[in-house]
Protein backbone atom coordinates (compact mmCIF):
# COMPACT_ATOMS: atom_id res chain seq x y z
CA UNK A 1 0.00 0.00 0.00
CA UNK A 2 2.33 2.34 0.77
CA UNK A 3 4.48 1.93 -2.54
CA UNK A 4 1.21 2.41 -4.29
CA UNK A 5 0.92 5.61 -2.67
CA UNK A 6 4.07 6.97 -2.97
CA UNK A 7 3.05 6.38 -6.96
CA UNK A 8 0.19 7.62 -6.75
CA UNK A 9 1.30 10.74 -4.90
CA UNK A 10 4.27 11.03 -7.81
CA UNK A 11 2.00 10.52 -10.82
CA UNK A 12 -0.27 13.33 -9.03
CA UNK A 13 3.13 15.78 -8.74
CA UNK A 14 3.77 14.97 -12.48
CA UNK A 15 0.60 16.09 -13.58
CA UNK A 16 0.36 19.31 -11.26
CA UNK A 17 0.99 22.35 -13.93
CA UNK A 18 2.71 24.67 -11.16
CA UNK A 19 4.78 21.57 -10.28
CA UNK A 20 5.52 21.17 -14.06
CA UNK A 21 6.04 24.51 -14.71
CA UNK A 22 7.90 25.05 -11.70
CA UNK A 23 10.34 22.08 -12.61
CA UNK A 24 11.09 23.20 -16.41
CA UNK A 25 11.71 26.31 -15.67
CA UNK A 26 14.40 25.15 -12.37
CA UNK A 27 16.36 22.67 -15.57
CA UNK A 28 15.95 25.28 -18.13
CA UNK A 29 15.68 28.58 -16.36
CA UNK A 30 12.73 30.66 -16.25
CA UNK A 31 13.76 33.40 -18.82
CA UNK A 32 13.83 30.53 -21.69
CA UNK A 33 11.10 28.85 -20.79
CA UNK A 34 9.42 32.50 -21.06
CA UNK A 35 11.07 32.97 -24.42
CA UNK A 36 9.45 29.41 -25.46
CA UNK A 37 6.64 30.34 -24.45
CA UNK A 38 6.57 33.48 -26.38
CA UNK A 39 7.68 32.16 -29.44
CA UNK A 40 5.18 29.00 -29.79
CA UNK A 41 2.44 30.35 -28.27
CA UNK A 42 2.11 34.31 -29.99
CA UNK A 43 4.47 33.41 -33.42
CA UNK A 44 4.23 29.15 -34.17
CA UNK A 45 0.53 28.72 -32.24
CA UNK A 46 -1.38 32.33 -33.32
CA UNK A 47 0.17 34.51 -35.62
CA UNK A 48 0.49 31.36 -37.37
CA UNK A 49 -3.21 30.24 -37.02
CA UNK A 50 -4.06 34.31 -37.94
CA UNK A 51 -2.31 33.69 -41.28
CA UNK A 52 -3.06 30.57 -42.68
CA UNK A 53 -7.22 30.90 -41.29
CA UNK A 54 -6.85 34.51 -42.55
CA UNK A 55 -5.83 34.01 -46.27
CA UNK A 56 -9.22 32.21 -46.88
CA UNK A 57 -11.95 35.18 -46.22
CA UNK A 58 -9.24 38.06 -46.80
CA UNK A 59 -8.81 36.29 -50.96
CA UNK A 60 -12.35 35.39 -51.45
CA UNK A 61 -14.93 37.59 -49.42
CA UNK A 62 -12.47 40.65 -49.41
CA UNK A 63 -10.20 40.73 -52.69
CA UNK A 64 -13.48 38.64 -54.40
CA UNK A 65 -10.67 36.35 -55.73
CA UNK A 66 -12.27 33.10 -57.60
CA UNK A 67 -11.55 29.77 -56.43
CA UNK A 68 -8.60 29.13 -58.17
CA UNK A 69 -7.27 32.33 -57.88
CA UNK A 70 -7.62 31.72 -54.05
CA UNK A 71 -5.73 28.68 -54.22
CA UNK A 72 -2.27 29.92 -56.43
CA UNK A 73 -1.99 32.66 -54.55
CA UNK A 74 -1.99 30.89 -50.65
CA UNK A 75 0.63 28.15 -52.28
CA UNK A 76 2.51 30.97 -53.08
CA UNK A 77 2.34 32.38 -49.51
CA UNK A 78 2.99 29.22 -48.15
CA UNK A 79 6.58 28.80 -50.14
CA UNK A 80 8.80 29.94 -47.37
CA UNK A 81 8.06 26.77 -45.03
CA UNK A 82 9.93 24.84 -48.19
CA UNK A 83 12.66 27.06 -47.58
CA UNK A 84 13.51 26.37 -43.88
CA UNK A 85 16.71 23.69 -44.72
CA UNK A 86 18.41 26.95 -46.90
CA UNK A 87 17.21 29.23 -44.37
CA UNK A 88 19.00 26.89 -41.47
CA UNK A 89 22.11 26.38 -43.54
CA UNK A 90 22.37 30.27 -43.66
CA UNK A 91 22.16 31.30 -40.02
CA UNK A 92 24.70 28.07 -39.40
CA UNK A 93 27.12 29.62 -41.81
CA UNK A 94 26.89 33.65 -41.86
CA UNK A 95 26.53 34.79 -38.21
CA UNK A 96 25.43 38.26 -37.41
CA UNK A 97 27.65 39.86 -35.21
CA UNK A 98 28.70 36.67 -33.85
CA UNK A 99 25.50 35.43 -33.07
CA UNK A 100 23.64 32.41 -35.38
CA UNK A 101 20.53 32.85 -34.51
CA UNK A 102 19.49 36.47 -32.46
CA UNK A 103 19.58 38.68 -35.30
CA UNK A 104 18.25 36.08 -37.81
CA UNK A 105 14.83 36.33 -35.03
CA UNK A 106 14.71 39.61 -34.88
CA UNK A 107 14.83 40.59 -38.39
CA UNK A 108 12.41 37.81 -39.29
CA UNK A 109 9.59 39.44 -36.18
CA UNK A 110 10.33 43.26 -37.44
CA UNK A 111 9.46 41.67 -41.12
CA UNK A 112 6.47 39.83 -39.82
CA UNK A 113 4.63 42.65 -38.10
CA UNK A 114 5.48 44.78 -41.09
CA UNK A 115 3.84 42.64 -43.16
CA UNK A 116 0.75 41.88 -40.98
CA UNK A 117 0.25 45.22 -40.68
CA UNK A 118 0.59 45.88 -44.13
CA UNK A 119 -2.08 42.89 -45.28
CA UNK A 120 -4.22 45.27 -42.47
CA UNK A 121 -4.15 48.50 -43.65
CA UNK A 122 -3.47 48.57 -47.64
CA UNK A 123 -6.08 48.74 -49.80
CA UNK A 124 -4.87 46.49 -52.25
CA UNK A 125 -8.34 45.37 -54.22
CA UNK A 126 -9.54 47.47 -57.10
CA UNK A 127 -12.87 49.15 -55.82
CA UNK A 128 -10.26 50.51 -52.57
CA UNK A 129 -7.67 52.62 -55.37
CA UNK A 130 -7.52 56.04 -53.60
CA UNK A 131 -9.95 58.64 -55.92
CA UNK A 132 -8.01 60.39 -58.45
CA UNK A 133 -5.12 57.80 -59.78
CA UNK A 134 -7.25 56.25 -62.69
CA UNK A 135 -8.58 59.86 -63.47
CA UNK A 136 -5.00 61.14 -63.69
CA UNK A 137 -3.74 58.09 -65.83
CA UNK A 138 -4.93 60.17 -68.93
CA UNK A 139 -3.66 59.31 -72.87
CA UNK A 140 -1.91 62.72 -72.99
CA UNK A 141 0.13 61.70 -70.16
CA UNK A 142 1.68 58.93 -72.28
CA UNK A 143 -0.64 55.87 -71.01
CA UNK A 144 -3.97 54.32 -70.08
CA UNK A 145 -5.20 53.19 -66.77
CA UNK A 146 -4.67 49.56 -68.34
CA UNK A 147 -1.21 50.24 -68.09
CA UNK A 148 -1.32 50.40 -64.15
CA UNK A 149 -0.78 46.98 -63.35
CA UNK A 150 2.18 47.84 -61.05
CA UNK A 151 -0.03 49.55 -58.69
CA UNK A 152 -1.06 48.23 -55.34
CA UNK A 153 -4.13 47.02 -57.34
CA UNK A 154 -2.36 44.39 -58.75
CA UNK A 155 -2.66 40.38 -57.65
CA UNK A 156 0.94 40.14 -56.60
CA UNK A 157 1.31 42.41 -53.84
CA UNK A 158 -0.72 40.67 -51.24
CA UNK A 159 0.81 37.21 -51.90
CA UNK A 160 4.10 38.69 -51.44
CA UNK A 161 3.19 39.91 -47.79
CA UNK A 162 1.57 36.37 -47.09
CA UNK A 163 5.29 35.32 -47.94
CA UNK A 164 7.20 37.63 -45.77
CA UNK A 165 4.72 36.63 -43.29
CA UNK A 166 5.58 32.39 -43.62
CA UNK A 167 9.08 33.48 -43.87
CA UNK A 168 8.93 35.47 -40.52
CA UNK A 169 7.16 32.33 -39.06
CA UNK A 170 8.86 29.68 -40.69
CA UNK A 171 12.45 31.44 -39.59
CA UNK A 172 11.04 31.64 -35.95
CA UNK A 173 9.81 28.14 -35.47
CA UNK A 174 13.11 26.61 -37.12
CA UNK A 175 15.83 28.46 -35.42
CA UNK A 176 13.94 28.15 -31.91
CA UNK A 177 13.87 24.73 -32.60
CA UNK A 178 17.37 24.52 -32.68
CA UNK A 179 17.94 26.25 -29.55
CA UNK A 180 15.97 24.70 -27.55
CA UNK A 181 17.13 21.35 -29.42
CA UNK A 182 20.74 22.04 -27.57
CA UNK A 183 19.32 22.46 -24.49
CA UNK A 184 17.45 19.71 -24.37
CA UNK A 185 20.63 17.48 -25.98
CA UNK A 186 22.39 18.79 -22.01
CA UNK A 187 19.72 17.49 -20.38
CA UNK A 188 18.09 14.47 -22.08
CA UNK A 189 16.00 13.48 -19.20
CA UNK A 190 13.62 16.47 -19.02
CA UNK A 191 13.17 17.09 -22.75
CA UNK A 192 9.98 15.89 -23.14
CA UNK A 193 8.28 17.71 -20.70
CA UNK A 194 10.00 21.28 -22.73
CA UNK A 195 8.61 19.56 -26.31
CA UNK A 196 5.02 19.22 -23.74
CA UNK A 197 5.10 23.51 -22.64
CA UNK A 198 6.34 23.81 -26.45
CA UNK A 199 3.35 22.29 -27.64
CA UNK A 200 1.16 23.11 -25.31
CA UNK A 201 1.84 26.77 -26.03
CA UNK A 202 1.33 26.27 -30.19
CA UNK A 203 -2.54 24.08 -29.26
CA UNK A 204 -3.30 27.14 -26.93
CA UNK A 205 -2.57 29.78 -29.55
CA UNK A 206 -4.52 27.58 -31.71
CA UNK A 207 -8.10 27.36 -29.88
CA UNK A 208 -7.92 30.78 -28.59
CA UNK A 209 -6.41 33.23 -30.81
CA UNK A 210 -6.31 31.59 -33.83
CA UNK A 211 -10.14 30.94 -33.32
CA UNK A 212 -11.45 34.65 -33.69
CA UNK A 213 -10.64 34.48 -37.92
CA UNK A 214 -13.97 33.27 -38.26
CA UNK A 215 -15.94 35.77 -35.85
CA UNK A 216 -14.18 38.61 -37.19
CA UNK A 217 -14.55 37.73 -40.98
CA UNK A 218 -18.05 37.71 -40.51
CA UNK A 219 -18.91 40.42 -38.69
CA UNK A 220 -20.06 43.09 -41.25
CA UNK A 221 -18.48 45.77 -39.14
CA UNK A 222 -15.09 45.29 -40.24
CA UNK A 223 -13.76 43.94 -43.49
CA UNK A 224 -11.35 40.73 -43.82
CA UNK A 225 -8.40 42.60 -43.02
CA UNK A 226 -9.37 43.96 -39.51
CA UNK A 227 -8.06 40.36 -38.28
CA UNK A 228 -4.46 40.94 -39.08
CA UNK A 229 -4.07 43.97 -37.02
CA UNK A 230 -3.76 41.05 -34.30
CA UNK A 231 -0.64 39.79 -35.96
CA UNK A 232 1.36 42.90 -35.17
CA UNK A 233 1.30 42.73 -31.50
CA UNK A 234 1.77 38.88 -31.66
CA UNK A 235 4.45 39.21 -34.12
CA UNK A 236 6.22 42.33 -31.70
CA UNK A 237 5.65 40.33 -28.40
CA UNK A 238 8.79 37.90 -29.32
CA UNK A 239 11.17 40.50 -29.73
CA UNK A 240 11.14 41.49 -25.87
CA UNK A 241 12.22 38.11 -24.71
CA UNK A 242 15.30 38.73 -27.55
CA UNK A 243 16.06 41.83 -26.60
CA UNK A 244 16.39 41.03 -22.45
CA UNK A 245 18.57 37.99 -23.63
CA UNK A 246 16.51 35.18 -23.26
CA UNK A 247 17.47 33.09 -26.00
CA UNK A 248 20.81 32.65 -24.18
CA UNK A 249 22.63 32.03 -26.90
CA UNK A 250 26.19 32.27 -27.10
CA UNK A 251 28.69 34.20 -29.23
CA UNK A 252 30.66 33.07 -31.93
CA UNK A 253 34.14 34.05 -33.50
CA UNK A 254 33.03 36.85 -36.05
CA UNK A 255 33.37 35.20 -40.17
CA UNK A 256 31.53 32.64 -42.04
CA UNK A 257 31.63 28.76 -40.58
CA UNK A 258 32.19 26.72 -43.79
CA UNK A 259 33.21 23.89 -41.74
CA UNK A 260 30.21 22.20 -42.22
CA UNK A 261 29.60 22.82 -45.78
CA UNK A 262 33.32 21.21 -46.30
CA UNK A 263 32.15 17.53 -44.22
CA UNK A 264 29.06 17.10 -46.36
CA UNK A 265 28.73 19.71 -49.88
CA UNK A 266 26.17 17.67 -51.11
CA UNK A 267 23.59 17.99 -48.33
CA UNK A 268 23.97 21.94 -48.93
CA UNK A 269 23.61 21.97 -52.09
CA UNK A 270 20.73 20.28 -52.12
CA UNK A 271 19.41 22.56 -49.91
CA UNK A 272 19.90 25.46 -51.96
CA UNK A 273 19.06 23.53 -55.45
CA UNK A 274 15.87 23.14 -53.43
CA UNK A 275 15.95 26.98 -52.21
CA UNK A 276 16.09 27.55 -55.93
CA UNK A 277 12.63 25.27 -57.45
CA UNK A 278 11.02 26.77 -54.73
CA UNK A 279 11.61 30.67 -55.25
CA UNK A 280 11.56 29.90 -59.32
CA UNK A 281 8.16 27.91 -59.01
CA UNK A 282 6.65 30.38 -56.62
CA UNK A 283 7.79 33.24 -58.90
CA UNK A 284 6.73 32.16 -61.95
CA UNK A 285 3.63 31.38 -60.95
CA UNK A 286 2.12 34.97 -59.95
CA UNK A 287 2.90 36.00 -63.70
CA UNK A 288 2.69 32.49 -65.68
CA UNK A 289 -1.28 31.99 -65.72
CA UNK A 290 -1.24 29.06 -67.85
CA UNK A 291 -1.63 26.00 -65.19
CA UNK A 292 -0.55 23.54 -68.00
CA UNK A 293 3.32 25.69 -68.11
CA UNK A 294 3.39 25.82 -64.12
CA UNK A 295 2.50 21.94 -63.76
CA UNK A 296 4.93 21.07 -66.64
CA UNK A 297 8.04 23.36 -64.56
CA UNK A 298 6.79 22.03 -60.93
CA UNK A 299 6.94 17.85 -62.41
CA UNK A 300 10.76 19.14 -63.89
CA UNK A 301 12.16 20.27 -61.54
CA UNK A 302 10.67 17.52 -58.83
CA UNK A 303 12.70 14.74 -61.16
CA UNK A 304 15.31 16.64 -60.89
CA UNK A 305 15.28 16.81 -56.93
CA UNK A 306 14.14 13.24 -57.14
CA UNK A 307 17.58 12.53 -58.63
CA UNK A 308 19.76 14.96 -56.23
CA UNK A 309 18.07 12.89 -53.14
CA UNK A 310 19.79 9.83 -54.39
CA UNK A 311 22.70 11.45 -55.00
CA UNK A 312 23.23 13.39 -51.38
CA UNK A 313 21.07 11.02 -49.00
CA UNK A 314 21.83 7.66 -48.16
CA UNK A 315 20.07 5.35 -50.46
CA UNK A 316 17.55 3.48 -47.97
CA UNK A 317 16.58 7.78 -46.61
CA UNK A 318 16.20 8.82 -50.34
CA UNK A 319 13.99 5.86 -51.00
CA UNK A 320 11.79 6.85 -48.09
CA UNK A 321 11.98 10.45 -49.47
CA UNK A 322 11.03 10.09 -52.36
CA UNK A 323 7.49 8.00 -51.09
CA UNK A 324 6.68 10.60 -48.96
CA UNK A 325 6.78 13.62 -51.62
CA UNK A 326 4.82 11.08 -53.79
CA UNK A 327 2.19 10.63 -51.56
CA UNK A 328 1.81 14.27 -51.39
CA UNK A 329 2.01 14.77 -55.19
CA UNK A 330 -0.67 11.85 -55.52
CA UNK A 331 -3.28 13.51 -52.95
CA UNK A 332 -4.17 16.31 -55.87
CA UNK A 333 -5.00 19.53 -53.49
CA UNK A 334 -7.65 21.38 -54.98
CA UNK A 335 -9.14 23.78 -52.01
CA UNK A 336 -10.29 26.17 -54.17
CA UNK A 337 -12.41 24.59 -55.56
CA UNK A 338 -13.87 22.84 -52.55
CA UNK A 339 -13.65 25.75 -50.04
CA UNK A 340 -15.89 27.65 -52.83
CA UNK A 341 -18.38 25.09 -52.84
CA UNK A 342 -18.65 24.80 -48.97
CA UNK A 343 -19.43 28.93 -48.86
CA UNK A 344 -20.83 29.14 -51.73
CA UNK A 345 -24.33 31.28 -51.91
CA UNK A 346 -27.82 30.61 -53.23
CA UNK A 347 -27.07 31.69 -56.35
CA UNK A 348 -23.82 28.91 -57.01
CA UNK A 349 -25.05 26.30 -55.28
CA UNK A 350 -28.81 26.36 -54.82
CA UNK A 351 -29.56 24.72 -51.46
CA UNK A 352 -25.84 24.23 -50.41
CA UNK A 353 -24.44 24.39 -47.37
CA UNK A 354 -23.02 28.07 -47.20
CA UNK A 355 -20.49 27.53 -44.46
CA UNK A 356 -20.48 30.75 -42.55
CA UNK A 357 -16.28 31.45 -41.84
CA UNK A 358 -17.24 31.25 -38.15
CA UNK A 359 -18.35 27.65 -38.74
CA UNK A 360 -16.18 26.56 -41.50
CA UNK A 361 -12.75 28.19 -39.99
CA UNK A 362 -13.53 27.96 -36.37
CA UNK A 363 -16.02 25.70 -35.06
CA UNK A 364 -14.30 23.18 -37.78
CA UNK A 365 -10.55 23.74 -36.71
CA UNK A 366 -11.34 23.36 -33.03
CA UNK A 367 -12.76 20.00 -33.47
CA UNK A 368 -9.80 19.59 -35.54
CA UNK A 369 -7.11 20.14 -33.41
CA UNK A 370 -9.17 17.99 -30.58
CA UNK A 371 -9.71 14.99 -33.44
CA UNK A 372 -5.76 15.18 -34.14
CA UNK A 373 -5.27 14.31 -30.62
CA UNK A 374 -7.42 11.58 -31.20
CA UNK A 375 -5.06 10.26 -33.85
CA UNK A 376 -2.62 10.57 -31.57
CA UNK A 377 -4.08 7.99 -29.10
CA UNK A 378 -5.40 5.55 -31.86
CA UNK A 379 -2.04 5.61 -34.02
CA UNK A 380 -0.43 4.58 -30.24
CA UNK A 381 -2.79 1.28 -29.95
CA UNK A 382 -3.33 0.34 -33.68
CA UNK A 383 -0.17 0.82 -35.33
CA UNK A 384 2.83 1.69 -32.31
CA UNK A 385 3.73 -2.66 -33.12
CA UNK A 386 3.04 -3.23 -36.66
CA UNK A 387 5.09 -2.65 -39.86
CA UNK A 388 6.21 0.61 -41.65
CA UNK A 389 4.46 -1.32 -44.75
CA UNK A 390 1.13 -1.85 -43.21
CA UNK A 391 0.86 1.69 -41.47
CA UNK A 392 1.24 3.33 -44.79
CA UNK A 393 -0.52 1.24 -47.33
CA UNK A 394 -3.55 0.56 -44.20
CA UNK A 395 -3.33 4.66 -43.63
CA UNK A 396 -3.68 5.25 -47.56
CA UNK A 397 -6.98 3.86 -48.30
CA UNK A 398 -8.24 5.12 -44.74
CA UNK A 399 -7.54 8.42 -46.36
CA UNK A 400 -9.06 7.21 -49.83
CA UNK A 401 -12.65 6.02 -47.88
CA UNK A 402 -12.62 9.21 -46.00
CA UNK A 403 -12.94 11.53 -49.26
CA UNK A 404 -16.46 9.61 -49.63
CA UNK A 405 -17.64 11.77 -46.59
CA UNK A 406 -17.39 14.96 -49.55
CA UNK A 407 -18.58 13.35 -52.44
CA UNK A 408 -21.51 12.39 -50.11
CA UNK A 409 -21.99 16.17 -49.50
CA UNK A 410 -21.60 17.36 -52.63
CA UNK A 411 -23.75 14.87 -54.09
CA UNK A 412 -26.50 15.82 -51.83
CA UNK A 413 -26.92 11.77 -50.64
CA UNK A 414 -27.20 12.82 -47.10
CA UNK A 415 -30.24 14.81 -47.22
CA UNK A 416 -32.49 15.00 -45.84
CA UNK A 417 -31.61 12.80 -42.84
CA UNK A 418 -28.57 14.48 -41.84
CA UNK A 419 -27.10 17.84 -41.87
CA UNK A 420 -24.39 19.95 -43.83
CA UNK A 421 -22.71 20.58 -40.91
CA UNK A 422 -23.24 17.02 -39.20
CA UNK A 423 -21.69 15.74 -42.15
CA UNK A 424 -19.00 17.87 -42.71
CA UNK A 425 -17.91 18.10 -39.00
CA UNK A 426 -18.09 13.93 -39.12
CA UNK A 427 -16.18 13.80 -42.16
CA UNK A 428 -13.47 16.87 -42.89
CA UNK A 429 -13.63 17.81 -39.28
CA UNK A 430 -13.30 14.55 -37.27
CA UNK A 431 -12.34 11.33 -39.45
CA UNK A 432 -10.40 13.44 -42.38
CA UNK A 433 -8.37 15.02 -39.49
CA UNK A 434 -7.88 11.53 -37.30
CA UNK A 435 -6.63 9.80 -40.73
CA UNK A 436 -4.17 12.79 -41.55
CA UNK A 437 -2.73 12.54 -37.90
CA UNK A 438 -2.91 8.47 -38.27
CA UNK A 439 -1.06 9.02 -41.73
CA UNK A 440 1.47 11.43 -40.55
CA UNK A 441 2.83 9.61 -37.28
CA UNK A 442 4.90 6.48 -39.25
CA UNK A 443 6.55 9.14 -41.36
CA UNK A 444 7.99 10.98 -38.67
CA UNK A 445 9.09 7.51 -37.33
CA UNK A 446 10.52 5.82 -40.08
CA UNK A 447 12.60 9.43 -41.25
CA UNK A 448 13.66 9.50 -37.60
CA UNK A 449 15.23 6.27 -37.45
CA UNK A 450 16.70 6.59 -40.99
CA UNK A 451 18.49 10.16 -40.09
CA UNK A 452 22.35 10.53 -40.82
CA UNK A 453 24.06 10.85 -37.65
CA UNK A 454 25.44 14.31 -37.44
CA UNK A 455 23.10 16.06 -40.07
CA UNK A 456 19.58 15.44 -38.57
CA UNK A 457 18.75 19.36 -38.55
CA UNK A 458 19.35 20.31 -42.39
CA UNK A 459 18.04 16.24 -43.18
CA UNK A 460 15.08 16.73 -41.91
CA UNK A 461 14.27 20.48 -43.48
CA UNK A 462 15.57 18.76 -46.38
CA UNK A 463 12.83 16.24 -46.06
CA UNK A 464 9.81 18.26 -44.88
CA UNK A 465 10.64 20.87 -47.95
CA UNK A 466 10.24 18.06 -50.42
CA UNK A 467 6.98 17.65 -48.72
CA UNK A 468 5.92 20.23 -48.96
CA UNK A 469 7.02 20.69 -52.54
CA UNK A 470 5.18 17.72 -53.27
CA UNK A 471 2.16 20.00 -52.37
CA UNK A 472 2.76 22.67 -54.61
CA UNK A 473 2.99 19.99 -57.10
CA UNK A 474 -0.61 18.54 -56.18
CA UNK A 475 -1.65 22.33 -56.31
CA UNK A 476 -1.02 22.56 -59.48
CA UNK A 477 -1.95 19.08 -60.72
CA UNK A 478 -5.29 20.37 -58.67
CA UNK A 479 -5.56 23.52 -60.75
CA UNK A 480 -4.92 21.69 -64.24
CA UNK A 481 -7.64 18.98 -62.92
CA UNK A 482 -9.99 21.79 -62.03
CA UNK A 483 -9.31 23.93 -65.30
CA UNK A 484 -10.14 20.42 -67.54
CA UNK A 485 -13.04 19.48 -65.67
CA UNK A 486 -14.56 22.73 -66.72
CA UNK A 487 -15.23 23.91 -63.32
CA UNK A 488 -15.51 27.45 -62.53
CA UNK A 489 -15.15 27.96 -58.65
CA UNK A 490 -16.59 31.22 -56.97
CA UNK A 491 -18.52 31.95 -53.62
CA UNK A 492 -21.01 34.09 -55.74
CA UNK A 493 -22.52 34.16 -59.78
CA UNK A 494 -20.76 33.63 -62.28
CA UNK A 495 -19.81 29.88 -61.34
CA UNK A 496 -19.53 26.27 -61.95
CA UNK A 497 -19.24 23.26 -59.89
CA UNK A 498 -20.69 20.38 -62.26
CA UNK A 499 -18.19 18.20 -62.00
CA UNK A 500 -17.05 18.85 -58.77
CA UNK A 501 -17.76 15.31 -57.73
CA UNK A 502 -15.69 13.71 -60.42
CA UNK A 503 -13.01 15.87 -59.33
CA UNK A 504 -13.14 15.10 -55.79
CA UNK A 505 -13.20 11.16 -57.05
CA UNK A 506 -10.35 11.56 -58.97
CA UNK A 507 -7.86 14.26 -57.00
CA UNK A 508 -8.78 12.04 -53.11
CA UNK A 509 -9.52 8.43 -54.43
CA UNK A 510 -8.27 7.21 -57.58
CA UNK A 511 -5.19 8.95 -57.77
CA UNK A 512 -3.71 8.42 -54.12
CA UNK A 513 -4.36 4.48 -54.36
CA UNK A 514 -1.63 4.92 -57.01
CA UNK A 515 0.93 5.07 -54.14
CA UNK A 516 0.50 1.73 -52.00
CA UNK A 517 1.90 -0.12 -54.94
CA UNK A 518 4.98 2.41 -54.09
CA UNK A 519 5.13 1.35 -50.09
CA UNK A 520 6.27 -2.06 -50.91
CA UNK A 521 9.00 -0.71 -53.22
CA UNK A 522 10.04 2.22 -51.16
CA UNK A 523 9.20 1.67 -47.60
CA UNK A 524 11.31 -1.40 -45.43
CA UNK A 525 9.26 -4.19 -44.16
CA UNK A 526 10.50 -4.23 -40.91
CA UNK A 527 8.48 -3.02 -37.14
CA UNK A 528 8.12 0.77 -36.33
CA UNK A 529 9.68 -0.01 -33.30
CA UNK A 530 12.74 -2.12 -35.01
CA UNK A 531 16.13 -0.08 -34.51
CA UNK A 532 16.88 1.23 -38.00
CA UNK A 533 20.08 3.10 -37.33
CA UNK A 534 21.97 0.93 -39.59
CA UNK A 535 19.37 2.67 -42.23
CA UNK A 536 22.05 5.33 -42.35
CA UNK A 537 24.69 2.72 -44.39
CA UNK A 538 24.72 3.29 -47.56
CA UNK A 539 24.09 -0.59 -48.43
CA UNK A 540 20.19 -0.86 -46.92
CA UNK A 541 17.65 -2.05 -49.20
CA UNK A 542 14.23 -1.59 -49.13
CA UNK A 543 13.34 -5.13 -49.34
CA UNK A 544 15.65 -6.17 -46.50
CA UNK A 545 14.09 -8.15 -43.80
CA UNK A 546 14.43 -7.32 -40.00
CA UNK A 547 16.98 -10.52 -39.66
CA UNK A 548 18.77 -8.69 -42.79
CA UNK A 549 19.26 -5.58 -41.07
CA UNK A 550 20.43 -6.91 -38.32
CA UNK A 551 23.41 -9.13 -39.46
CA UNK A 552 23.88 -5.78 -42.29
CA UNK A 553 24.48 -3.47 -39.11
CA UNK A 554 27.20 -6.28 -37.55
CA UNK A 555 29.12 -6.84 -40.40
CA UNK A 556 28.52 -3.52 -43.16
CA UNK A 557 31.88 -1.13 -42.90
CA UNK A 558 31.51 1.93 -41.02
CA UNK A 559 33.35 3.28 -44.01
CA UNK A 560 30.09 3.64 -46.05
CA UNK A 561 28.17 5.60 -44.29
CA UNK A 562 29.53 8.79 -45.89
CA UNK A 563 28.72 11.18 -42.97
CA UNK A 564 30.77 12.96 -39.76
CA UNK A 565 29.50 13.54 -36.59
CA UNK A 566 28.81 16.66 -35.99
CA UNK A 567 30.37 18.77 -32.88
CA UNK A 568 28.19 21.61 -32.03
CA UNK A 569 24.80 22.49 -30.71
CA UNK A 570 23.50 24.17 -34.45
CA UNK A 571 22.51 20.49 -35.53
CA UNK A 572 20.37 19.11 -32.75
CA UNK A 573 16.88 18.98 -34.00
CA UNK A 574 16.60 15.01 -34.71
CA UNK A 575 15.88 14.90 -30.71
CA UNK A 576 13.29 17.37 -31.06
CA UNK A 577 11.39 16.03 -34.23
CA UNK A 578 11.41 12.41 -32.46
CA UNK A 579 9.69 13.72 -29.59
CA UNK A 580 7.50 15.71 -31.92
CA UNK A 581 5.81 12.49 -31.89
CA UNK A 582 4.01 12.78 -28.76
CA UNK A 583 2.62 15.95 -30.38
CA UNK A 584 0.41 16.26 -33.35
CA UNK A 585 0.94 19.29 -35.68
CA UNK A 586 -1.83 21.59 -35.52
CA UNK A 587 -4.07 21.14 -38.80
CA UNK A 588 -5.17 23.82 -40.59
CA UNK A 589 -8.35 24.45 -42.60
CA UNK A 590 -7.05 26.70 -44.86
CA UNK A 591 -3.28 26.05 -45.83
CA UNK A 592 -2.30 22.54 -46.65
CA UNK A 593 1.62 21.79 -45.80
CA UNK A 594 4.61 19.63 -44.25
CA UNK A 595 7.07 21.87 -41.13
Amino acid sequence: MGALSGKFKAATKAHNPMDFMRDICSEFSRDFVVLLGSSYFGVKGSAYAIMTKGQLPYYMDYMKASGMEYQRYSTFGMTPWALKSAIGAISDTFPIYGYHKGPYLIGASVMGCLSFLAVAVLPLRGEDVPPGILENSSSDEGFEASDLSFLPTSSWIAPMLFFFISLHLATVDLLCEGRYAAKMAALPHTSSSLVTWVWLCIFIGQLTIGSAVGPMADDSRMDARAVFYIGVPLSAQFLLPLFLGYLQEERVPPGPKYEKIKQNPRLFALAFVMAAAVLTNAVTSLWLENVNYMLALTIAWSLLLIALSFYSLPRMLASANTYLFLVQALYLQIPGAINSWFQANESCVPGGPNFSNTYYLTYSSIVGNLAALLGVVLFQVCFRKSTFRVAFWTTTVLRVMASAFDIIIVQRLHRPFISDKVMYMLGDGIVGEVISQLEFMPSVVLVSKLCPSGYESIVYSLLAGYQNFGQQVAMYAGEFLTDNLGLNPRKEAPCNFDNLAWLIAIAHTLLPMLSIPLVFAMIPDVKLTDDLLVGELACVKPSMQPEELTELHNDCDDESRGVPEAEDEHHESWLTEQLHLAAPPMPSTVAPTAQ
